[in-house]
């Protein structure tokens, strides 16, 4: 009986598979060439747009050594595709300066959605952040995922001066044992081992009875 349970856990295993956990983000700090991994028209607007230290940006990185800066006029966004899990709880956070302190500033997270050039359809917005006052301030939320892939996009848009962005994070905590979906094959040779298993196992019965 032993045997069987072991060989029923193993062949559970193989059709299971463990979500990921671990930080989602890739070059969150801006320190590795730029706008690297980045994508959306904020990366592309180099005229108003850039990564710089304090002495380029007007204000000490709140993590590294480089920190982004926008000073788009006109909404403009910077997204990031994720491989995220089905399920996964996902805390988004980062660091947000805005060196004009005018109303009229305003940035708008989204975790999901399908960004444009100057905005984002569906998704869910987290926040729409206005005149943080002087120096960085930190920003947490929680999200679920709904697919395998995510994208977490910033609307930037300040007319009156700039924005910093800095220690930006995606980070999924370790999920239960979910279910995959395994290939014909695999599922054929795990049904083949459990039943040989539990032949095996009826016939070791079998022989003790007998010699017994």
């Amino acid at each position: 009986m032993k045997t069987l349970r072991s060989l029923i856990s193993a062949v559970v295993l193989c059709l299971c598979s463990v979500a990921s956990a671990g930080e989602l983000v890739q070059n969150g700090g801006f320190e590795v060439s730029g706008f690297n991994h980045w994508t959306g028209s904020a990366v592309l607007d180099s005229v108003n747009n850039f990564v710089g230290g304090s002495s380029a940006v007007g204000i000490t990185p709140y993590a590294g050594a480089k920190q982004a800066s926008f000073a788009n006029s006109t909404p403009e966004v910077i997204s990031q595709s994720l491989s995220t899990t089905v399920n996964g709880s996902e805390t988004i956070s980062f660091a947000l300066a805005d060196l004009s302190g005018i109303n009229t500033d305003y940035v708008k997270v989204y975790f999901g959605g399908t960004p444009s050039s100057s905005t984002v359809t569906g998704g869910t917005l987290l926040a729409t952040i206005s005149n943080t006052g002087s120096g960085y301030n930190t920003y947490s939320y929680h999200a679920t995922a709904t697919s395998g892939s995510t994208i977490l996009s910033f609307v930037i848009t300040n007319p009156s001066g700039s924005w910093a962005l800095d220690a930006v994070s995606v980070f999924e905590s370790a999920g239960a044992v979910v279910p995959a979906v395994p290939e014909p094959s695999t599922l054929t040779l795990a049904c083949v081992a459990c039943f040989s298993g539990l032949g095996h196992a009826a016939l070791r019965r079998r022989k003790v009875k007998l010699v017994a």
